[in-house]
Order: structure tokens, then C-alpha cells, then sequence
């Protein structure tokens, strides 16, 4: 009995993330609807934090999770690259850098005006890649991604400048992050940037 308890746990999570991935998958049909983009995003901080709390008591043993390592070996595995992670915390976002030898954590700001400006830079791109409208739209819709594009390198990276300096980057995103075209933010123009999961 003790262990079929033990795996109840498990069996929430996987079902967690299958609904988790469905509502990511809404999230990128989606087509300029606020309100609806609002309750799938309400519905996607609820489930991951549902993954969260169940993945605290899930059983485990170092070869379930893999070897542990301290942030020495995390920065060292790095080597001239800087890792952000950004992670959202009642309504926030914060970024934990690791570059060198040395990991900072800085607040960044609301987290809601990061994925108005993400929806709006998402419309703007899937617009010019279809050639939907007439050549004024479609200057209208560049002009846009490039609004949304800075907009959101100011609220995401530019802080973070002084600590990432110009080493590439690998960007652990966190929410509806893991959605947005890094590669057009103007801090990431012109360097290696990998995104990780």
C-alpha cells in the first residue's frame, strides 16, 4: 500500500504536464484574444505550480535526478557562456545569472507586461511570416515587432547587461517565455544564445 501511495504523486504529475503542454499549445493558436489569453495563462501558473508542489514529494535517489552538483560545477561547465534563469514569483520575474564564478539574482519587474509585450511581439511575427494584409499592415506589423522586440529586451536583459557583458548566453525561461523568438531581442542580436527547458 505504502508504495502505490508512493506513486500517486507521480501519476498527478504526468497528468499535470499533459495539460500543462495542451495549454501551452493554446497559448501559441491563440490569435489576439485578451481575455482568453489571460484565463490560459491564470490556467498555466496554476499547473506549473501544481508540477512544483507534487515533484517536492515525489520519492527519489541520485540516479532518478542525476549526480548533484554545486553552482562551482554549474559555473565551471559554463566556461565563458552566462546562464540566466528566469523564474516568476507572485506576479514578478526574477533572473538568477550564473557567469564565471559568480551566480546574482535580480528582480526584473511585473510579469504581466512582459507577456503583454510577448503576445504582442508573437501577433506581430506570425503576421509578417503569413504576409497577411496590405503593405501598410504589414509595415504597421514590423514596426510593431520591433516596438515589442525592445520593449521587451528593456524589461528582460538590459538590467542584466553590467553582469552578462557580451559572452553568450544560455536563457532558461520560465512560463510563457519559453514561447518568445529570443534571437529578435536586440541584447541577443549577434551572439550564441541557447535556450534550455
Amino acid at each position: 500500500a505504502t508504495a502505490l501511495a508512493a506513486r500517486w504523486p507521480a501519476v498527478d504529475v504526468a497528468a499535470d504536464l499533459a495539460r500543462l503542454r495542451r495549454v501551452t499549445i493554446e497559448l501559441t493558436a491563440l490569435d489576439g484574444d485578451a481575455a482568453r489569453a489571460a484565463r490560459l495563462l491564470r490556467r498555466q501558473r496554476a499547473l506549473e505550480d501544481g508540477v512544483r508542489r507534487r515533484t517536492w514529494h515525489l520519492p527519489g535517489t541520485e540516479a532518478d535526478h542525476g549526480p548533484r552538483h554545486t553552482v562551482a560545477d554549474i559555473c565551471a561547465a559554463l566556461g565563458p557562456r552566462t546562464l540566466i534563469e528566469f523564474v516568476q514569483l507572485d506576479g514578478s520575474l526574477l533572473a538568477v545569472v550564473a557567469t564565471g564564478q559568480r551566480v546574482r539574482l535580480r528582480a526584473l519587474g511585473p510579469a504581466a507586461e512582459v507577456a503583454t509585450e510577448s503576445a504582442a511581439l508573437r501577433f506581430a511575427t506570425r503576421r509578417l511570416a503569413l504576409r497577411r494584409g496590405s503593405a501598410a499592415a504589414l509595415s504597421a506589423a514590423r514596426t510593431a515587432a520591433e516596438h515589442a522586440a525592445a520593449r521587451l529586451d528593456h524589461l528582460l536583459l538590459r538590467p542584466l547587461r553590467p553582469l552578462v557583458g557580451d559572452r553568450p548566453l544560455v536563457i532558461v525561461p520560465t512560463g510563457a517565455l519559453h514561447e518568445l523568438a529570443w534571437p529578435l531581442l536586440p541584447t541577443c542580436r549577434g551572439r550564441p544564445v541557447t535556450v534550455a527547458p
